[in-house]
């Protein structure tokens, strides 16, 4: 009889992850980890169709299968085609991580109601139909891991950051509702909250000489004297994807370098 021994460097092989805004930045990042840990991974994008490729490519280097999908977050009807596309294709989701957000810095008092009903779409709502989509299929494959992105702005005030901040404080409430619901049924909730992260999405928001200025005060004010990059951000999914993560239930983590202690 032969007996089939699981690779402890890959301790999520035979699963597949599906991870939102994954064509760059800390999306990009947890599609990367997740792959190194034996994943295969399901690349959303909503614009970036070069970046999105390039992430598969990436991950396919890393010994896995992976596949770009195109899909507008905020449609619920799209999300749901897109996982039963990713079901046909790669199988699964076990592993779904929203990570999906608008990018804009701007004053509430200038806020359009197009722009505030978008963002809170782009980043709770999507969490809410991802998790509607996804659970079916969790429940066929035995378990699952729903683990959404959120942010240090999200408890505390950033100037001008109320168009993201906002809605990530929203998906953490979503998230305690969503793992009281889920747990008893194999599925396991949570959320990760990054601190300052140098992406492409900072740089455009705030112009490369901000962001560089920025990232130098937050990481002069931790205590590690660094923040995370988005392969920690990565690593720390991995981490609740984990066995040793079963009794993390409804919990928002903070990877920040101990930036939010000041």
């Amino acid at each position: 009889m032969t007996v089939s021994v699981q690779d402890p460097k890959r301790p999520l092989s035979g699963k597949t992850a599906l991870v939102t805004g994954a064509s760059r930045g800390i999306g990009q990042g947890i599609v990367l980890e997740l792959a190194r840990l034996g994943a295969d991974v399901a690349v959303n994008y909503a614009r970036d169709a070069k970046g999105a490729a390039e992430t598969v490519a990436a991950a396919e280097a890393l010994g896995v299968r992976a596949a770009a999908f195109q899909c507008d977050v905020t449609s619920r009807d799209e999300l749901f085609r897109m996982v039963e596309r990713i079901d046909a294709e790669l199988g699964g989701p076990d592993i779904v991580v929203s990570n999906s957000v608008e990018p804009i810095t701007k004053p509430l008092m200038e806020v359009s109601q197009t722009e505030w009903l978008r963002a809170m779409d782009i980043t709770c709502s999507a969490f809410l139909y991802l998790a509607q989509a996804a659970t079916p299929v969790m429940r066929r494959r035995g378990a699952g891991w729903l683990i959404g992105v959120s942010s240090l702005g999200a408890e505390r005030v950033i100037t001008d950051y109320a168009l993201m901040g906002v809605p990530k404080a929203a998906l953490e409430h979503l998230m305690h509702y969503l793992a009281a619901e889920l747990r008893p049924q194999g599925i396991r909730v949570n959320a990760v909250a990054p601190g300052a992260v140098l992406t492409s999405a900072m740089r455009a928001v705030r112009g490369d000489a901000l962001a560089e200025e920025r990232m130098q005060m937050f990481q002069s004010m931790a205590p590690a004297r660094q923040t995370a990059q988005p392969s920690d951000v990565g690593k720390l999914v991995g981490f609740l994807c984990s066995p040793e993560a079963d009794l993390i239930v409804g919990q928002t983590l903070t990877i920040d370098g101990g930036m939010s202690l000041y």
